[in-house]
C-alpha cells in the first residue's frame, strides 16, 4: 500500500500541445467532412443566412 502522501509522477512534457493539435485536426477534418458530404446544403444555408442578415440591415 502507498503512502498518503506518496508523490504522483511528473506530468509529460508537450501534453498540452498535443491536445491543441488534436483538437485542430478534428476540426479540419469536421469542416473537411461537412463542405465534401453535403455542399448543396451549405450552399442553401449559406443563402438563407445571406437573406436574413440583408432583411435585418436593410
Amino acid at each position: 500500500m502507498t503512502h498518503l502522501t506518496a508523490r504522483k509522477p511528473a506530468p509529460r512534457r508537450g501534453g498540452y500541445l498535443f491536445a491543441v493539435a488534436t483538437l485542430l485536426l478534428a476540426a479540419v477534418a469536421a469542416c473537411w467532412a461537412l463542405t465534401a458530404l453535403f455542399p448543396y446544403e451549405l450552399h442553401q444555408v449559406w443563402y438563407w443566412l445571406l437573406a436574413r442578415f440583408q432583411a435585418l440591415t436593410s
